[in-house]
């Protein structure tokens, strides 16, 4: 089956459920001035075709537990194979082959330290295949998860976008967090799949009235402890060039161009690390013109850049919740 293009409606409505990801159907056509019924039927199609997937995650960072990111070296011909192997794991969020095809970069994010230390200490250092491994704390956020890419277009009014705040969840990060429990975790494998299953299917899925189910989402939610992310198929939206850039910045600096590079239409994620590149950031373009004329803005940032290596992306193989096959995103929960 064909692909059908993507439009400036498709755009709004992705944007749209970045701003407020759980938002009803009658509210997102409020928002874009359409009819419901349009804004469902458009909603599904990108769905379906594997363009956007909503998924409710748990935040390790509000258990206590850090962000991980690990860049690999590999045998040529085992990188694939190594690849697949950490994207199948759960506590892997973003596997990507970079450089020229030996090089593996992944983001780890264990719910628990024995999770950690048992794919850091034992797992990744015993594989014949992986020929060196850097492993990198994720230290400060400049740009991602709660500030999802919208470089793609899909501008909406001002109104439009003030209504889907208004109505989305208010998320007190100095709350307590909960631990989720075993309890929990039916409503939690359901959102896992869709971030917009509907309450009373959350309700079915655990055996809990819909209030109790309202109740304990709105508090997962409402504590951090519960995130949904929106993950895009870039390259359907018309840019297919991922790049990293890992940037060694003089210390008293690194926030300061954190701040900047994090504003940057062209940047979905930006973090301060340890290491000697102590800065990274992930961007998406549509052509080489587009990468070329970023790569001169940040070298332009002034004093305190020392080093930027610029490495393109060859193929991203996972990201936040979902599997990258084609050019589209799949669950990985549902076997092919």
């Amino acid at each position: 089956m064909s692909e059908a293009p993507i439009d400036d409606l498709d755009r709004r409505i992705i944007r749209s459920v970045q701003i407020h990801p759980r938002a009803p159907m009658n509210l997102l056509a409020r928002a874009l001035e359409v009819s419901e019924q349009t804004v469902s039927r458009r909603f599904q199609r990108l769905r379906g075709e594997g363009v956007v997937r909503v998924i409710g995650l748990v935040d390790p960072r509000r258990l206590g537990q850090v962000d991980w990111t690990v860049r690999l070296t590999c045998r040529p011909h085992a990188a694939r194979a190594v690849a697949r192997a950490l994207a199948a794991r759960d506590d892997v969020a973003w596997v990507a082959l970079t450089g020229g095809g030996a090089e593996i970069m992944a983001s780890i994010r264990a719910r628990t330290r024995d999770q950690r230390d048992d794919l850091l200490l034992r797992r990744l250092p015993r594989t014949a295949e992986v020929l060196s491994l850097q492993a990198m704390m994720v230290l400060h956020r400049f740009a991602g998860q709660e500030d999802d890419w919208s470089g793609f277009g899909g501008d909406l009014a001002d109104g439009a976008v003030a209504l889907l705040r208004e109505h989305r969840p208010v998320v007190d990060h100095g709350a307590p967090a909960p631990e989720p429990t075993a309890d929990d975790e039916p409503m939690l494998a359901a959102l896992r799949r869709d971030g917009r299953t509907p309450v009373a299917a959350l309700a079915a899925a655990t055996g809990w009235t819909a209030g109790r189910v309202t109740r304990r989402l709105d508090h997962l939610i409402g504590t951090g402890t519960l995130y949904l992310d929106v993950d895009l198929a870039t390259a359907r939206l018309g840019f297919p060039l991922d790049v990293m850039h890992w940037l060694e910045i003089e210390p008293a600096r690194v926030h300061e161009f954190g701040e900047i590079l994090g504003q940057e239409s062209d940047v979905s994620f930006c973090a301060a690390t340890t290491g000697s590149a102590n800065l990274m950031a992930a961007s998406t373009h549509a052509d080489l013109d587009s990468l070329y004329d970023f790569t001169g803005r940040v070298g332009r940032l002034g004093p305190g850049l020392r080093h930027l290596e610029v490495v393109p992306v060859l193929r991203r193989l996972k990201q936040a919740g979902s599997l990258l096959e084609g050019s589209g995103l799949r669950d990985p929960s549902v076997p092919v």
